[in-house]
């Protein structure tokens, strides 16, 4: 029996056809893991930098099907086998197919997305919640505040973590990979939905302009900076701060006081 080297695709079947993914389906989990070679399941598994894979290695026969059925659905082990056995494809082209997207990885693609009068700032906190990315559009003067949900993520927290963003952004939006959608029951219509598919960005839905709470804007940057914003307006400031957000809510408009609360952001965050 000739051996396959890790990695290496099989002899290709040129009477194999599209026919083959029905009859995988009827397989369980382990009878499609027992179709490809073991060396091949664990580079595929290494490469695609699914965790845990510390131990990977060191398993064979029942108790790496056991380890593999626990971390695959059957659709990824029908692909993985599709891909090997019509395919005839490499190790490392298997695991880019199946590998699952970091937030990072999303997140990059989003700020490539929008247009160069964008700037990008991760992990905003505005008061309980951080805020996966926050874009500014220095033209307009407006805030976007973007949830990323990646493939792992609990999705459903999505809905309150965009409440929270609607107190201080513009326009809030929630991005999603093509696998995870259909979930967004009670998501404000006001929030828009972006899909991220193999590197590709698509607005499913596009964000309503929001009427952000001043208080919150103001009450999100400290006391020092308010004395400040409050002197280049001509505003007696308090050493207390919530009188100081007072005075300045009586006084400041709802531009000037988004200004603000931008140039506070700007000041204070690393930009992308």
């Amino acid at each position: 029996m000739k051996s396959i080297e890790i990695g290496s695709p099989p002899p290709i079947n040129l009477n194999i056809s599209l026919s083959h993914r029905v009859y995988v389906k009827s397989k369980t989990k382990r009878e499609i893991l027992k179709s490809i070679p073991e060396d091949l399941l664990i580079e595929i598994h290494i490469r695609s930098r699914r965790k845990p894979n510390y131990k990977i290695r060191n398993l064979k026969g029942e108790r790496l099907r056991d380890f593999l059925s626990d971390q695959y659905t059957k659709n990824e082990l029908i692909e993985i086998a599709r891909h090997y056995v019509i395919n005839g494809r490499k190790a490392a082209e298997i695991a880019k197919r199946i590998s699952k997207p970091s937030g990072d990885t999303i997140t990059g693609d989003l700020i490539q997305y929008f247009p160069s009068s964008f700037v990008g700032i991760r992990e905003v906190r505005i008061r309980r919640t951080p805020c996966d990315l926050c874009l500014i559009n220095v033209d307009e003067k407006t805030i976007w505040a973007i949830e990323v949900k990646a493939e792992g993520d609990q999705i459903k927290r999505a809905i309150r973590q965009c409440f929270d963003y609607l107190l201080w952004a513009d326009y809030v939006g929630v991005c999603i990979t093509s696998k995870r959608n259909g979930f967004l029951k009670g998501l404000p219509r006001r929030v828009g939905i972006y899909e991220w598919d193999d590197g590709e960005i698509r607005c499913v839905r596009k964000p309503k302009l929001n009427k952000p709470d001043a208080f919150v804007l103001l009450d999100s940057i400290p006391l020092q900076n308010l004395k400040r914003i409050a002197h280049r307006y001509e505003i007696r400031a308090s050493s207390v701060k919530k009188k100081t957000i007072n005075d300045l809510l009586k006084n400041l408009d709802k531009n000037q006081i988004s200004v603000s609360f931008i140039e506070n952001l700007l000041e204070n965050a690393n930009i992308l």
